[in-house]
């Protein structure tokens, strides 16, 4: 793409825009532009949100690259600019969206992805440092799956006591408690469950869960169970809670943990989330 030159910016497609119409040699190819500034353990990842509008790109993209490949043609391109230059690989965030994840993995062949990193200086001028870097195709074909662990993060606003199965009573002081759960199938079937109040109680978390004023839910997909390793990681950080608690399947004590403070604002808990959610590779 070094010789290619810009035609047009914001160009209609149908129903979609793309960012340009580029020029190479006397081909026109599309190319969209995703930035990217979520980084953690020297990897890029994008979204850092949900998106729907990415998913569609891509997508028709790859409908236009099945065209340019049967023509000779180039294939459109979408580039991900990674504003840091200390990571050095790119993956999808398919933690957070799990569609787009899929969209990228699918379309591999027929659109070209390019992830370019740059550097920035205090006085936000761009360094000389410019690289593109590699994306772990075959660690993503295998991780990229509607399975793994979750957090479900939950706050009591008043002293609680209550019954919890066969718990049964369990005090809960006003705060924030985090769940640590799995499912290796429909991970985000399991989550939605979590997030609705109405529904026939059958785990533990159920009972807490229809208490609390406010719940999200964190996943951390993986091929592998890895709820243990998590609940042992987060035991480290936070105050176990309630004995047995989403526990009587395994040997950890509790997979339940309480903090005065609201947990995300702490920079450990970060550290923590970055080491499940963005795993160094180890091939």
């Amino acid at each position: 793409m070094a010789s290619a030159q810009v035609l047009r910016a914001e160009v209609p497609y149908g129903r979609s825009r793309f960012d340009f119409l580029m020029e190479e040699e006397g081909k026109e190819f599309f190319l969209e532009v995703k930035s990217v500034t979520l980084f953690g353990n020297r990897a890029a990842l994008f979204p850092d949100a949900v998106t729907e509008r990415g998913r569609h790109h891509i997508l028709k993209l790859a409908e236009l690259g099945d065209e340019a490949i049967k023509q000779g043609l180039p294939r459109p391109v979408v580039l991900f600019l990674i504003h840091s230059s200390r990571v050095d690989r790119f993956l999808p965030d398919y933690h957070t969206d799990l569609e787009f994840s899929r969209a990228f993995l699918e379309v591999r062949d027929r659109v070209r992805i390019i992830p370019v990193s740059v550097g920035w200086t205090r006085t936000l001028e761009l360094t000389e440092k410019v690289e593109e870097l590699p994306v772990p195709w075959e660690f993503l074909s295998r991780e990229v799956s509607d399975s793994g662990a979750y957090l479900v993060l939950m706050k009591v606003e008043h002293e609680e006591l209550f019954d919890v199965g066969r718990l049964g009573p369990v005090a809960f002081p006003a705060g924030w408690y985090i769940y640590v759960g799995s499912a290796m199938k429909n991970l985000t079937a399991r989550i939605n469950r979590h997030l609705r109040k109405r529904k026939k109680f059958h785990w533990h978390i159920d009972y807490l869960r229809n208490q609390a004023a406010k719940v999200s839910v964190l996943p951390i997909r993986s091929s592998k169970r890895a709820e243990c390793s998590v609940a042992r990681a987060l035991s480290d950080l936070l105050a176990p809670h309630a004995a047995g608690f989403g526990s009587s399947d395994c040997d950890c004590a509790t997979h339940l943990f309480f903090s005065p403070e609201k947990p995300t604002n702490s920079r450990a808990f970060h550290d923590f989330l970055e080491r499940f959610r963005m795993p160094l590779l180890d091939g």
